[in-house]
């Protein structure tokens, strides 16, 4: 979820790039993002990725949830509470 301010293409951008750029991420079938609807204070979106077989490995989600939130505090949008 992010302010009803921010440039969406510009999000959508940032959601893919960051899955895009995690080595455990699948390129086929590629990283999509999901518009979810509109929120109180929000608009809402989902990032889908697939993950290859890493052997238990269960920190792939945090990993990319870190760079998200990099790249959002760097183009400066907001998360709404």
């Amino acid at each position: 979820s992010v302010d009803r301010k921010t440039d969406l293409q510009l999000l959508r951008k940032i959601l893919l790039e960051a899955a895009k750029g995690h080595p455990e991420i699948l390129e086929n079938p590629a990283p999509q993002v999901e518009f979810k609807g509109f929120g109180e204070s929000s608009v809402d979106f989902n990032l889908k990725a697939l993950v290859r077989d890493v052997g238990g490995r269960s920190d792939v989600r945090t990993e990319v949830l870190f760079e998200i939130e990099r790249r959002l505090k760097e183009a400066e949008i907001e998360i709404p509470y």
